[in-house]
C-alpha cells in the first residue's frame, strides 16, 4: 500500500471522526440546562421533578455561577440576585452564542437577564416557574428543551403550564386543588378518606403552597391524622384570607406549621373564643444531626418564628417534625 493510499485512509478516519462528533453534539448529546440562584428547596424541587432522561440539571447559587460553557440553557431566579461584572460578561458571551437565557422575576423591578426568547415564550415559562408544581417543574424543563435544542433526538413533548390556585385547598393528591372546604369535602368522600361525624382539622403549611417535589413531611402528617378519624382540610393562605377560609371552615383545631403569627389579634381571639385548639409543629431547616446536637443551638430567628411567637398567641406542642437532609445527589430535602 502506497503512501497516498495510507494518507487517505487516515484523512478520511479523522473525517469520519470529526463528522461523528459533530452529528453526536448536535442530535444526540442531552440537553444540559443550569438554575442559578434558586432556594435550596426549589433547587431540590427541580431536579426531583425532572424525569426526562434527556434532560440534565445543574443547580448552583449565585455567586457559584461561573463558565457557563457546555450549557443549551440558563434560567436564573432573580431573588435578591446581581451579577458581578465578570458573570454579566460570561451571559452576555453565551447569549451571543444563541443559548436561551431566562429569568424567573419575583416583582417588576427585579434582576432581568433574557435572551434568545420570544415575548410569548418568556410569558410562559414565568407562568411554569411562577406556579410551583410537580407538573409545571416538569413541563417547564421540557420546554425550555423544546426552545433550546429542538433538534436533539429523543422526546420533545411537553404539558401546558397548570395554574395554582392562590388561597386554597389541596390534600395529597398532587395537582388537585379546591376553592373552597365543600369541594375538598366532596373530593373526601369520593376517595373514602371522610370520616362521617370525625372533627375537623385545618392544617395551614404556610403562606405558599408547600413544594410538591419536597413534601413529605407534609403528606405523612395528612395522612396520620386521618388515620387517626380526623379529617384533614389543608390550606395555603395568608392574611385576611386565611382568616376568612378558617372562619367558614369551622374547625375542631388548627395545625399550624408557624412562620410568625397564624393571623391578627382578631383571628386569634377568634379562635380563642370557640376554644379551637392550635398546634404548631414545625419543619426544620438543618440537618437531622444539628436538630439532634445539643451544642448546635436554633437560630433566634427560627426560635422566635416557629416557637415563641406562636406561643404567645396560645400555641401549643412546637414540636420538631422535619428536618432538610441532602440526597444522594446533595439536595436538600425535608424528611419526616
Amino acid at each position: 500500500m502506497n503512501h497516498r493510499k495510507i494518507l487517505t485512509i487516515v484523512v478520511s478516519i479523522v473525517v469520519l471522526a470529526v463528522a461523528g462528533f459533530a452529528v453526536c453534539r448536535q442530535y444526540m448529546l442531552p440537553t444540559r440546562i443550569i438554575v442559578v440562584n434558586a432556594l435550596k428547596t426549589q433547587q431540590a424541587d427541580i431536579v426531583l421533578c425532572n424525569d426526562h432522561p434527556r434532560i440534565k440539571v445543574d443547580c448552583v447559587d449565585a455567586g457559584e455561577m461561573g463558565s457557563l460553557d457546555g450549557y443549551d440553557a440558563v434560567i436564573f431566579y432573580a431573588r435578591r440576585h446581581f451579577l458581578t461584572p465578570e458573570q454579566e460578561a460570561e451571559v452576555r458571551r453565551v447569549a451571543a452564542e444563541g443559548i436561551p437565557v431566562f429569568t424567573k422575576t419575583l416583582r417588576s423591578n427585579d434582576f432581568v437577564e433574557n435572551h434568545n426568547l420570544s415575548a410569548e415564550q418568556i410569558a410562559t415559562l414565568q407562568e411554569y416557574f411562577g406556579n410551583e408544581n410537580r407538573q409545571n417543574f416538569r413541563n417547564g424543563l421540557r420546554y425550555l428543551r423544546h426552545i433550546a435544542t429542538p433538534q436533539r433526538w429523543g422526546d420533545q413533548t411537553y404539558g401546558k403550564p397548570v395554574e395554582v390556585l392562590k388561597d386554597m385547598f389541596y390534600h395529597r393528591e398532587y395537582g388537585k386543588y379546591f376553592k373552597t372546604a365543600d369541594e375538598l369535602t366532596q373530593y373526601l368522600k369520593e376517595r373514602r378518606l371522610y370520616h362521617e361525624g370525625g372533627q375537623r382539622l385545618a392544617l395551614v403549611s404556610g403562606i405558599t403552597f408547600p413544594m410538591e417535589g419536597n413534601r413529605e413531611h407534609v403528606d405523612t402528617l395528612i395522612t396520620m391524622l386521618t388515620g387517626r378519624g380526623f379529617n384533614v382540610y389543608p390550606m395555603t393562605c395568608s392574611g385576611r384570607k386565611r382568616e376568612k377560609m378558617l372562619r367558614r371552615l369551622k374547625p375542631d383545631g388548627v395545625v399550624y406549621m408557624p412562620m410568625g403569627r397564624i393571623g391578627n389579634d382578631t383571628l386569634v381571639r377568634w379562635l380563642q373564643d370557640e376554644n379551637i385548639a392550635l398546634f404548631c409543629p414545625f419543619p426544620f431547616s438543618q440537618t437531622h444531626e444539628e436538630w439532634m446536637d445539643k451544642s448546635v443551638p436554633m437560630t433566634s430567628g427560627s426560635k422566635n418564628a416557629r416557637i415563641v411567637i406562636p406561643e404567645i398567641d396560645g400555641a401549643t406542642a412546637p414540636y420538631c417534625i422535619a428536618t432538610q437532609n441532602a440526597t444522594a445527589e446533595g439536595y436538600l430535602v425535608h424528611t419526616a
